[in-house]
């Protein structure tokens, strides 16, 4: 478990992620498939940044792309509503 800090700068510098261009992220401490999720290194749509949620990196691309997504306005926001790097 990182700091928040430690967080958002590991979100925030894909070059640092083990899975490039997939980053593993969970919500809070819970278990099962819809606590996991992803982000991809994407350029960001007006700054905001957007997560696939109920999928992990072992889905496949289809199945990536085709998870619901979460959009928040920051890093900051992701890490504040509970999510953290898995």
């Amino acid at each position: 478990m990182y700091s928040r800090e430690q967080e958002i700068e590991m979100i925030d510098n894909p070059e640092k992620w083990p899975q490039h261009p997939l980053l593993p992220i969970k919500l809070g401490r819970g278990r099962g498939i819809e606590n996991n999720g992803v982000i991809i290194d994407q350029p960001r749509i007006e700054g905001k940044l957007m997560i696939r949620k109920g999928v992990t990196m072992w889905h496949s691309p289809e199945d990536i792309n085709s998870a619901e997504c979460e959009w928040f306005d920051s890093t900051e926001a992701l890490v504040d509503a509970g999510w953290m790097v898995d």
